[in-house]
Order: C-alpha cells, then structure tokens, then sequence
C-alpha cells in the first residue's frame, strides 16, 4: 500500500468522525435541526442517530487503523 492510499483512507476517517459520527452521536437531534428536519416529539430520531454515530465511529476507526497498517485488518477469505 503507497502513502497516498494510507493519507486518504486517514483523512477520510478523521472526516468522517469530525463531520458525522460526534455529532450525531452526541447530539442528533441538533444535527437533524441544522438539516432542516421536522423534529418529531418522541425519542426515535434521536434513538436512530446515536445508534447511526456509533456505527460511523466504528468504520472511521476501522478506517484509520487500515491507514496505519492494512496488513493488521485485512482477513482471509
């Protein structure tokens, strides 16, 4: 793997922690706010957005643990 892949596969993980997954995992309704939601009165949306930010947490870490070394998170199939 040459630098330019790793520098993409880390820029794109931290992107995505930075842009999606704080905030929608901290405030998900706030985010749904700046999108221009309607913000419903039950707890769904918020329910589905912290789940949703925690799933982007977890693929921007797979991410840049790829970027360090993509030889530790590759499988064989």
């Amino acid at each position: 793997m040459n630098a330019g892949s790793s520098i993409f596969m880390f820029v794109g993980s931290t992107g995505l922690v930075i842009l999606l997954g704080l905030p929608l995992l901290i405030s998900p309704m706030g985010w749904a706010r700046r999108l221009g939601w309607k913000i419903p009165q039950e707890a769904d949306l918020a329910n589905l957005g912290r789940s949703l930010g925690g799933v982007l947490l977890s693929v921007a870490v797979e991410g840049d643990l790829a970027a360090r070394n993509p030889m530790a998170v590759s499988t064989d199939v």
